[in-house]
């Protein structure tokens, strides 16, 4: 690993990103929650040895970037540059990132982000991305913040058009949901559709899904009347208890013991296999500090306290529609934790310019370039 030294961190590296993913200046749409986009750089160059404290720790130079490249770990095709490290925020802060280049056009290269802390228009290097297209994609439980996020900027760009509001106006242009979690009410009942017929097989008993359907339907303490509560103005509380019934009375025993993620695979496939050593491996490579662990129980904790799980993000979805942003839903089918079920009855729940067209609809093949 070395040291990169940066004068303003998050700027420099978000240009350093820039310059690798494009070196020419075309229309680079812009996507948020993607991995990706860089090549290479003069900012690499200025090369020292890593430098070490007394403990043999890496010596911390907030401002700095410490980057290990090519480290051939999940972008192996020849040629395409890679590089991860960290950026030092302080002596005690720092943030991971792991980038690849472009394999498009330069002209056309997508500028794509890993990062918190947003795209820095208002710097003068990034000034021209200002009227780009924006596109946000999500996946799970992106389906609650991706709707949230798309609407928050719609509100800021009509804020700052009124002048009640400084800054930069985003072109969002589209919003990506794949196996989305956006209105609990509307589908927590595709669970109990999802178990007893999906296009594989049943997951429990006739016997396991009537007890499911019953919870789901009583007054003031089942699943729907919980949810309802929560998202009638409901308090952390309330909505708190709505998560811990609703996921432990349906979503739970109703996946009986398959795979949520894939039922085609029972709940103890040994595939993957276990990958402690790759990961041992991979952490040398990519110049990782820490050990990797699948989950934060810290902050799964701290979002279950709020019940943020059971607030429903539709009328967001629904502004961002008639807001004319594109919006892509998807699902499949082998999923039982967000099912195809519970997303078809959102989409037909929805209230906007489009729904009746969309509701009279029937299915048909997607394809792409005939296939």
């Amino acid at each position: 690993m070395r040291l990169v030294s940066l004068a303003q961190l998050l700027p420099s590296i978000l240009l350093f990103s820039y310059a690798l993913a494009a070196k020419s200046s075309g229309q680079i749409p812009i996507r948020d929650g993607v991995i990706g986009g860089v090549g290479k750089t003069p900012a690499l160059e200025a090369d020292r040895p890593l430098e070490l404290n007394e403990n043999l720790s890496p010596l911390v130079t907030p401002g700095a970037l410490r980057v290990v490249e090519n480290s051939g770990v999940c972008e192996t095709t020849p040629g395409v540059y890679q590089a991860s490290g960290y950026g030092d925020l302080s002596a005690t802060e720092s943030i991971f990132f792991w980038y690849f280049s472009s394999r498009s056009p330069n002209a056309s290269a997508p500028l794509t982000l890993w990062f918190n802390g947003g795209i820095f228009f208002k710097d003068p290097r990034f000034a021209s991305l200002a009227t780009h297209d924006l596109a946000i994609w999500t996946e799970s439980y992106g389906g609650h913040y991706g709707p949230t996020f798309a609407a928050y900027f719609l509100q800021q760009n009509k804020a700052i058009a009124a002048g009640t509001v400084k800054g930069l106006t985003l072109n969002l242009k589209t919003l990506g949901i794949g196996d989305g979690l956006t209105d609990p009410i509307t589908q927590y009942p595709g669970y109990l559709t999802y178990a007893a017929s999906n296009p594989y097989h049943p997951l429990v008993s006739a016997t396991t899904i009537s007890a499911a359907t019953k919870e789901y339907n009583t007054a003031t303490t089942g699943c729907k009347a919980r949810i309802t509560a929560c998202n009638a103005g409901g308090s952390n509380a309330v909505c708190s208890a709505a998560q811990s019934t609703c996921n432990n009375n349906i979503l739970s025993p109703l996946v009986g013991n398959f795979d949520v993620y894939y039922i085609l695979s029972g709940s103890n496939d040994p595939y993957p296999p276990d990958i402690s050593s790759f990961l041992a491996s991979v952490r040398t490579k990519v110049g990782a500090e820490v050990t990797w662990a699948e989950t934060n129980n810290n902050v799964y904790n701290n979002f279950a306290a709020t019940g943020d799980w059971m607030r429903s993000s539709l009328p967001n979805l629904e502004t961002v529609i008639n807001a004319g942003v594109r919006v892509t839903i998807y699902g499949g089918d082998a999923d039982y934790i967000l099912n195809f079920n519970g997303i078809e009855n959102m989409i037909a729940s929805m209230n906007n310019q489009f729904s009746a067209q969309i509701n009279a609809q029937a299915f048909k093949p997607f394809t792409v370039k005939g296939c």
